[in-house]
């Protein structure tokens, strides 16, 4: 953590040499009826000219058009007694397109909440977004408040040394027709590319309250062929999302550590291979609980092994109240899962398994309690290999089907499985299609 306070420290210094401005300096009224948006543009501008920082006195300011964000801009303000009305229609609050040194810090951040569910799965029709990164370099946003942005809260595209740290973000629920599942089209915060910037470089984004959106955090690394570096996904907590998922990722080089997700309308964590192979991947000490319609973490190459995710370490995390518990499906190369603990599953499968052409994956020191059907369940293609079960404890009443079920696969080990609650021999249900299953009690 000292590493960040550092980063803001430093990009504070480089670009604040001289006393602080104010935008009351430049004619703003802050009184939530006059438009301060040309006053606060230009407090900006010539801030940044002469690498002020500008703090915002307390206030109710009334901005009816976009905030275009020079480099060296610095804007600071006191928290909750800083509050900005964002009163324009599909279009950043503050945008940024090739800059850098940029600090936003202290601000109470309300958008008009414009969407239309016509627009689910678009990501062009609708620009409400309260902070519009493209293209830039060492900026932090940190604690502000955000709500009622109809797009994102923060978007970053292709930037690098970019740290969100201690926002809250909410979404559009309490102003405009109800979210549904399925929704998407309103996000927390949201990381991609472009055509002419291609790569996300150390973005950490931190100690973040994200709920009542369709997707909490997305990182998506498109088709161009360039992987993305040092994405950290560490301490937020991520709430009531009820269109799709807390973490959407396809980002390699991604790190998701010691996060709290809750109460999701589908996925925990999601990393999908959507465009291209993505490869190093941490998940490690998250909470995922309450997805009712669907899985806490899924791992998923969706074209059958066209692609694929490699050098996965799922690590020490805790699943409850979820529809299924960890989904494995496609072409997986070198991923383990280790110290997983998964309850109370109400639908479907502790761990389910689809692989083609699956690599060395292992799982080991397991505990599933109360799936409704299988705890394990695998349906692998015969080019996977090196698939292995170690230290599996399923510890209570079966709701539905055998403990472990192999409906196909190949090159399959499985050492030290118990099944605790029951006096049941016949905890494996190995279908004649499978060859080469072996099955090794604790010595």
């Amino acid at each position: 953590m000292k590493g960040f306070v550092l980063i803001i420290v430093l990009i504070a210094s480089c670009v604040s040499p001289k006393g602080p401005q104010s935008v009351d300096y430049f004619s703003g009224k802050g009184d939530g009826v006059a438009d301060d948006t040309k006053a606060f543009q230009k407090a900006i501008f010539e801030a940044a000219a002469q690498k002020d920082t500008l703090f915002m006195p307390a206030g109710k300011y009334f901005i009816s058009g976009t905030i275009e964000m020079p480099t060296n801009s610095v804007v600071f303000g006191v928290g909750e007694n800083v509050e900005i009305i964002f009163k324009a229609i599909s279009m950043p609050l503050f945008r940024a397109i090739g800059q850098n040194h940029i600090v936003l810090s202290g601000m109470k951040l309300k958008g008009t909440g414009q969407y239309n569910r016509k627009w689910k799965g678009s990501f062009n029709r609708n620009m409400e977004r309260c902070v519009y990164l493209e293209n830039c370099k060492d900026v932090v946003v940190q604690n502000c408040s955000m709500t009622n942005f109809g797009k994102s809260g923060i978007t970053v595209l292709g930037s690098s040394n970019v740290s969100i740290l201690n926002n809250r973000i909410e979404g559009t629920h309490r102003e405009g027709n109800a979210l549904k599942v399925g929704d998407n089209y309103q996000f927390g915060i949201f990381l991609g590319v472009k055509t002419d910037c291609k790569v996300l470089r150390n973005i950490n984004i931190l100690n973040n309250d994200i709920g009542f959106t369709t997707q909490g955090i997305i990182t998506s690394q498109g088709n161009n062929g360039v992987s993305s570096k040092e994405i950290l996904l560490k301490n937020n907590y991520i709430h009531d999302v009820i269109g799709q998922h807390g973490i959407y990722c396809s980002t390699s080089n991604t790190s998701i550590i010691n996060n709290k997700i809750e109460r999701m309308g589908l996925e925990g964590i999601k990393i999908q291979a959507a465009h291209e192979s993505l490869e190093k991947f941490e998940i490690v000490d998250n909470e995922i609980l309450e997805c009712l319609n669907s899985q806490a973490i899924n791992i998923t190459e969706i074209h059958e092994g066209v692609n694929s995710i490699s050098d996965v370490k799922i690590r020490n995390n805790r699943i409850k109240f979820c529809a299924r518990g960890v989904n494995l499906y496609g072409r997986l190369i070198d991923l383990e899962i280790d110290s997983l603990h998964i309850e109370k599953i109400n639908k479907e499968y502790g761990i389910y398994i689809r692989g083609y052409e699956m690599d060395n994956v292992r799982l080991k020191n397991i505990t599933i309690s109360n799936p409704m059907k299988e705890s394990i369940y695998v349906d692998n293609d015969d080019g996977s290999k090196n698939i292995s079960f170690s230290n599996i404890s399923i510890l209570s009443k079966q709701d539905g089907g055998v403990p472990v079920k192999v409906r196909k696969g190949s090159n399959i080990e499985f050492r030290n499985i118990k099944f605790n609650k029951e006096k049941r021999e016949n905890i494996f249900s190995i279908s004649p299609k499978s060859t080469s299953i072996s099955i090794k009690k604790e010595k």
